[in-house]
């Protein structure tokens, strides 16, 4: 549906269609075995994230329902067309664990809906507070530095982090003793199963994180999508949560502050990282990314101590289509190669040209950081 067109549409939904706030599943009328077993595990995942009220389920989608607000769940990606519900794009959602690469969003993006309101309060007061710790660290630092969860995290106590702002990544959190010494001003966590998912290693990620925001002043940044589930989870934090919105565009170097939305792009380093460093300096400065070895398994290689990797084997079983699609067996360097390659160095490029700077403080496998090295600029 064309931008244009897309207000007139919505004016007219509005003027014939109610809101509706629960969920309805679509059932095949002869569900095979297999389907069901689907169905019963798609069910229990809607009950960890307290989305089991008011289920209602048919088997067929009525042709006003390609039009209204009804909320339809698809179980099986086989039974679900995007194109045929372009007008109620955020309203269908398809939980196919086996074959959709983003079905542990879709939990999250339904939660989003049904707390829309929670939402936008919350987006609302992160750019506040966003707008103010930028105007306060931008006049106590000159450079910013954002630490990634590679091996070389485990000799980031070899230096000293105490002159620049600091961003890090996620599982981080594991390490107390770390966490202690860098003393982050922000976390970032953007994924939905390693983070905010269902399985043991986002449970555990979660509980160290709150472990470590009671140890520190840290500000926790997310897409604005978790927010309505990091609220129950982290509630003793609410003020230190700082919900972004998604945009419509590719580009990470736009000020946050101004322009407060995330780019469309699926790795925390141009997702969140880059953009709320290059919000708060110029001089951008990158440890812990050691890019993807050639002996390295799916996407790379993490530091042992600030990685579940006990629990990965689970993550994998609970959301296959998500390592099938982005970590396929005939070629898996290809989500490394899209996410760190080409657009991301094209990215930089454009940004240094409008006086940003980014220093590789160590060697990295990835090939648009490696010549942004610390050797490679003298």
């Amino acid at each position: 549906m064309k931008k244009k067109l897309k207000p007139l549409v919505n004016a007219i939904r509005n003027l014939i269609f109610k809101k509706h706030n629960y969920l309805q599943i679509y059932l095949p009328s002869q569900p095979s075995t297999s389907f069901n077993d689907k169905l019963k595990e798609v069910l229990r995942r809607l009950k960890y994230f307290g989305l089991d009220n008011d289920i209602t389920y048919t088997h067929k989608i009525l042709p006003k329902q390609y039009l209204d607000y009804s909320l339809i769940g698809f179980v099986d990606a086989t039974d679900f067309s995007e194109k045929s519900f372009s007008l109620k794009k955020g309203e269908v959602f398809n939980f196919d664990f086996e074959n959709y690469v983003v079905e542990g969003w879709e939990y999250h993006k339904l939660l989003s809906i049904l707390h829309k309101e929670e939402v936008s309060k919350g987006v609302r007061e992160g750019k506040k507070k966003l707008e103010e710790l930028t105007e306060s660290l931008k006049n106590s630092y000159q450079k910013a530095y954002i630490l990634g969860t590679g091996p070389s995290l485990e000799k980031a106590n070899e230096e000293n982090w105490n002159d620049g702002i600091r961003i890090v990544s996620n599982t981080i959190v594991k390490d107390t003793e770390l966490w202690d010494y860098i003393n982050p001003h922000f976390i970032v966590a953007g994924d939905g199963i390693y983070h905010y998912g269902i399985a043991q290693f986002a449970q555990k990620f979660r509980k160290d994180l709150r472990n470590c925001l009671a140890r520190t002043n840290t500000y926790f940044v997310m897409p604005a999508i978790f927010y309505p589930f990091c609220l129950k989870e982290f509630s003793e934090f609410k003020d230190r949560l700082i919900p972004i919105p998604f945009g419509n565009k590719t580009i990470f170097t736009t000020d946050l502050t101004k322009e407060y939305r995330l780019p469309l792009v699926g790795n925390v380093l141009p997702l969140l990282l880059l953009p709320l460093a290059c919000t708060l300096s110029k001089n951008v400065n990158l440890w812990g990314f050691d890019g993807r070895s050639p002996d390295d398994k799916l996407f790379w290689k993490n530091s042992s101590r600030h990685f579940y990797t006990d629990d990965v084997d689970e993550l994998k079983n609970l959301h296959n289509g998500f390592f099938n699609t982005l970590v396929p067996k005939d070629s898996p360097e290809s989500y490394v190669k899209n996410v760190h390659g080409d657009s991301l160095d094209h990215a930089l490029t454009i940004a240094e040209n409008r006086g940003y700077k980014f220093t590789m403080m160590h060697f990295s496998y990835t090939e648009t950081l490696s010549k942004r090295s610390q050797k490679a600029s003298k």
